[in-house]
């Protein structure tokens, strides 16, 4: 079933303080922006409407703005560039739904988070209004969770039988994203609601039994609400740069034992487990004094190892390591973290 994903991006990002960029321009740690992130993972529609204020696009390079969200969706791309705020995000919704003549099926997603979740499964449940929904447990970062709405399942049919706007109800959040059947449906309720502030009040004003509820996985939750929120997430991210010998090998040389790259040279295995666990959201480059003609013997001893990296650099001086980067508003001060422990020492004593 054809289906319309509302993007509202049009607020002032007020809960990040003073930001040079709206929040939905912000780079994301692996290269896109918290927008195209934040859509990332959902499937099932084929129109994807943007809603933002005109003023935070006219300063994008126009080859950027021509490709930003292409990389993440496929589906159909429209514009509705706002002169100036709203009230509200449902006020942001009902112009939106106008002005881009949204017909039939459609979702409202904002940019606080990112999830998979395929809109498939809310057109197929037969219901006027679904919710995405996460059990607190699941999530391992969840920032702030008393500031996000709850619902209570009927556990026979799983409609929702409450929802609630910054209240703990349940040990089930809504996620951020509400799918409707279509405009009309939508802005009836809204209306009869009174045009309240959040889409959970809106949906509270329906009626139950057209109200389901859809738990996902959320193992791939990402929640970035809040300044606060966001420097937690970014900080699970790193850039490693990592010696090798007396650092993830026992240390070694050329003209003594135990030799560069030979079996002698023992793994230092506590170490290599502590790289393993933070691969998943680092880039690891390793650094050694071996000289280029070693690389390939370097590198097979890397792989006897299991030590996972991204770039290994050769040939550096028998010296100190100097990093220099700068720090601003993707990157908070300090930018680099130097640890130095002692040769064939154990990384978890410093950290």
């Amino acid at each position: 079933m054809p289906c319309t994903l509302l993007l509202t991006c049009a607020g002032e990002s007020t809960r990040f303080g003073a930001i040079k960029s709206p929040k939905w321009l912000l780079t994301h740690p692996e290269g896109l922006t918290i927008g195209e992130r934040s859509i990332e993972g959902l499937c099932g529609y084929d129109r994807l409407v943007v809603v933002c204020q005109k003023k935070h696009t006219e300063r994008l390079l126009p080859s950027f703005k021509k490709r930003l969200f292409h990389d993440v969706t496929a589906a159909h791309i429209t514009w509705v560039l706002l002169e100036s705020t709203t009230p509200s995000q449902m006020h942001t919704v009902s112009i939106a739904l106008e002005k881009a003549n949204v017909r039939g099926a459609f979702a409202i997603k904002d940019c606080d988070n990112r999830f998979s979740f395929d809109l498939n499964m809310a057109s197929e449940s037969n219901a006027e209004a679904v919710v995405a929904l996460c059990s607190v447990g699941a999530v391992s970062h969840l920032h702030n969770a008393a500031e996000k709405s709850y619902a209570l399942l009927n556990p026979s049919d799983g409609t929702i039988s409450k929802i609630a706007e910054k209240r703990v109800i349940s040990s089930t959040f809504c996620c951020g994203l509400y799918w409707f059947a279509s405009p009309r449906i939508f802005l009836s309720a809204w209306r009869r609601a009174g045009k309240p502030q959040y889409a959970s009040q809106t949906v509270e004003e329906m009626p139950v039994s057209q109200r389901r509820g859809l738990l996902l996985a959320a193992k791939d939750y990402e929640d970035y609400g809040t300044a606060e929120a966001w420097a937690g997430f970014c900080a699970l991210y790193a850039n490693l740069f990592i010696d090798i010998d007396g650092v993830l090998f026992e240390n070694g040389g050329r003209i003594t034992r135990p030799e560069w790259g030979k079996k002698e040279q023992k793994p230092l295995s506590a170490n290599i487990a502590w790289l393993k666990i933070k691969k998943p959201r680092a880039r690891v480059y390793l650094c050694t004094a071996r000289p280029e003609e070693r690389r390939a013997e370097t590198e097979g001893q890397l792989y006897r190892a299991g030590i996972p990296y991204d770039s290994l650099l050769m040939g550096l001086f028998t010296a100190r390591r100097t990093l220099i980067a700068d720090h601003g508003q993707s990157i908070p001060p300090p930018a680099v973290r130097a640890i130095s422990i002692n040769r064939n020492g154990n990384i978890l004593e410093y950290i």
